[in-house]
């Protein structure tokens, strides 16, 4: 396909919503589901007008970063007059006021969308 060809035209538009929801999708796909948090973030959309459009794809939930890049041993400490709760191995309910994290390995789901993205355009 002839990007230079459709510019400004509803097949364009088309061409563009296609795209999205393929890096939409790519990413769900790949997103943590445990709490379903990370998912219900992950948003597309089409901007700007004409031959300037671009497809934006990005995540709000607060640990997307975290999720897709990995994280490194921290310590995670609960607020002021706080205490963090999890469940230990066990079943039990845990709580404390601070806990040494061992660290995240990353689980990327925005680049595989982009990848896909970029696999559909060559298709095209």
């Amino acid at each position: 396909m002839v990007v230079e060809d459709l510019t400004g035209s509803g097949e364009y538009r088309q061409w563009l919503g296609d795209i999205e929801l393929v890096m939409e999708v790519t990413a769900i796909s790949r997103a943590r589901k445990d709490t379903g948090e990370m998912i219900s973030k992950i948003h597309g959309e089409i901007e700007g007008a004409a031959a300037n459009q671009a497809v934006i794809l990005y995540s709000d939930a607060e640990h997307s970063a975290d999720n897709e890049y990995g994280t490194l041993p921290h310590v995670i400490e609960a607020k002021p007059g706080g205490v963090l709760h999890f469940k230990g191995s066990g079943g039990e309910d845990v709580f404390v006021k601070r806990v040494n994290h061992p660290g995240t390995q990353a689980q990327p789901f925005m680049r595989p969308a982009l990848t896909a993205a970029q696999r559909f355009i060559g298709n095209g």
